[in-house]
């Protein structure tokens, strides 16, 4: 069995334990019951009668061609909302960031920032090591989020989520990764928050999830992202800092 931990957006109503289909996420204290396609209602994929789509990039933070993130990663492109194109964003080429590269950076590190500024949004897929953030993820963000004032993570919508063996998945890397992700002034979602235990044949090689409620969970969280999305976005654009679409 796996387990999932979510928490509702705030003022969405917590539907009862005995609702048919309620998701449990989590066992023991502080579980929190989850209705599957409860997040569907913010799904507005029109602006001005034509629709909208929104390009996600998303960084795999382990750089294992084996890895369970990598795995849950092509879930996530399955499952996300049409009006999202989902494309990958690699590390595994970077060196390590030094800010003696600042005045000339490698082609590498401008190809990173290129795709970074040619989406609308950045989901970080990641595990966990030594309790903390990969070193090649967190590698990834320093080099996108200099030379300074050149930061490609300033007022890009965020998510989080992360896969490991454990029951308490990813959990205090993703913690690690608020942190980072406060500072390079990144407005990231907070809820739900996602830590999925990996456990034998919950996902197939392909991505493909076999647990009905796990794939409702994950298709309900890139669901919320998709509204959050379009949120931030509405409210920068209203703020004049990024440029209304056509």
């Amino acid at each position: 069995m796996s387990f999932v931990s979510c928490l509702p957006e705030p003022g969405q109503r917590r539907p009862p334990a005995h609702h048919p289909g309620v998701f449990l996420a989590g066992e023991g204290r502080g579980r929190r019951a989850v209705e599957p396609g409860y997040n569907r209602r913010f799904r507005d994929t029109t602006v001005g009668g034509f629709m909208k789509t929104y390009r996600v990039g998303y960084l795999i933070g382990s750089l294992s061609s084996t890895s369970i993130n990598r795995v849950l990663s092509k879930a996530l492109v399955m499952l996300a909302p049409s009006d999202l194109e989902m494309i990958e964003i690699p590390i595994s080429d970077l060196g390590l960031y030094s800010p003696d590269y600042d005045a000339d950076y490698p082609p590498e590190a401008r190809a990173l920032k290129q795709r970074l500024a040619s989406v609308d949004a950045v989901l970080f897929i990641t595990p966990e090591y030594n309790r903390g953030l990969p070193g090649a993820l967190k590698n990834a963000i320093d080099w996108a989020s200099r030379p300074w004032g050149q930061n490609s993570f300033a007022r890009k919508p965020a998510a989080m989520i992360g896969a490991s063996p454990g029951k308490i998945g990813t959990a205090v890397a993703q913690q690690n990764l608020k942190s980072v992700l406060s500072f390079c002034n990144a407005p990231q979602m907070s809820a739900p928050e996602a830590y999925i235990q990996f456990t034998p044949g919950l996902f197939t090689d392909t991505g493909e999830v076999t647990d009905p409620t796990t794939a409702q969970f994950l298709t309900d969280y890139m669901d919320s992202f998709r509204a959050f999305i379009c949120r931030v976005t509405a409210v920068l654009k209203d703020s004049g800092e990024i440029e209304a679409a056509a």
